[in-house]
This record gives C-alpha cells, structure tokens and sequence, in this order.
C-alpha cells in the first residue's frame, strides 16, 4: 500500500487515517522535518501506517502485509512515531477563548446551552498487564475486568479538542482525574461543562 496511491479523495483519507486529504498531507510535509528514522518506507507511509493504526485499530501483522513490511518492522514504526508526534502535535491542543466558543458554537447549544464551555468524558485503553503488583492494583478496572490507562477528553461545543489529561490507572475514578488533571485550572467563573453522571 502507498499513501499517495490510495489516499486520492478527502473520503479515502478519511477512511484509513481519521483527516482530510489535506491535514495527512499537511502533517507529512510538516513531520518530514523531524524524520530521523532510517525505515525503509517513505514518510507518507509511516505517517498512514501509524494513523491507520489509530483509527483502525489495525494489528502489526496486518499493517506489515499492507505496507509489504514485518510485522515487527510495523510495531517498531509505530512505537517510534507516536512520541514524536505526540510531542509536535500537542500545541495544536489549546483551551479556546470564550469569544471564540461563543461564535462557533452550534445553534443547538446556542439556544438550549448558551454557557456551556466544554463537554468532558473518560475514556480507558487497554494495557498489558504489569509485573510489578502495585502498578497491576492501580491500573486494574472493576469496570472493564482489565488493565487500562484510563484518561479525560474535553471538546467545544463545536467539536474541536481542547483539553487531554495525562493517562491515570484505571482504578482511578472519574471524578478524581477531573480533580488532579488540571482541568479545572482552565475554568472561569459562569461557565458550564458537559459530562455523564459518573464526573458529577
């Protein structure tokens, strides 16, 4: 598979990486920068394989088929890529202004929601199952019978993120990572979150 051979419409970019046309190709021309890897695919490449991993939740051995690689060669790629891009990425994260909430936020919320700032909810992703006792105990979830990485996702009313907590264990409750992730820290006076029953 080739990046530039299968990602012709913004539909097929969608499809596989989770963005336009566009934003992958913007992305890639923006990472090339900062390419020090020596892998053996182009950057377009390693930018889809890691972004279809994402989206799609693909395993290394399906990834290596597509790209005509290993699958440890797949694995290796992704683990190499995803703390780069985390960390060229996550100035794009930024707590919107309230006047800029205010003009792009839907008529829904408009009408029915008008103070509503953000809507906030955890999520949790499996991890392997530690060695050590203590870092099994706190990361094991009575909800999802599993190890997890448990973290909080805030978005505007409009969609876009504005705020990722750092990963807790999933023995943490939700109310607990709202309290020590910072979030409050952004709060002003009169605004209004969103979130379920289990943050309030």
């Amino acid at each position: 598979m080739s990046a530039t051979r299968h990602i012709l419409t913004d539909s097929d970019s969608l499809l596989y990486t989770g963005v336009t046309k566009e934003v992958f190709f913007t992305l890639v021309e923006c990472m090339s920068q900062f390419n020090t890897f020596s892998f053996q695919l182009d950057i377009a490449d390693q930018i889809m394989l890691v972004l279809m991993r994402l989206k799609l939740n693909l395993i290394f051995q399906d990834l290596g088929r597509r790209f005509g690689i290993s699958d440890s060669l797949a694995c290796k790629m992704f683990i190499s890529w995803i703390p780069l891009l985390a960390d060229k990425l996550k100035a794009l994260i930024i707590w919107l202004p309230r006047e800029t909430l205010r003009d792009c936020c839907p008529e829904s919320f408009r009408e029915n929601y008008p103070r509503t700032t953000c809507i906030i909810d955890c999520a949790e992703t499996f991890i392997q199952r530690p060695t050590n006792l203590k870092s099994r105990g706190e990361t094991y979830s009575n909800y999802k019978s599993h190890n997890t990485a448990k973290y909080m996702v805030g978005i505007s009313p409009h969609g876009q993120i504005m705020f990722i907590s750092k990963a807790f264990g999933g023995r943490a409750s939700d109310k607990f990572i709202v309290e020590k992730s910072g979030f409050l820290d952004y709060l002003l006076p009169g605004d209004e979150i969103m979130s379920d029953r289990a943050l309030q």
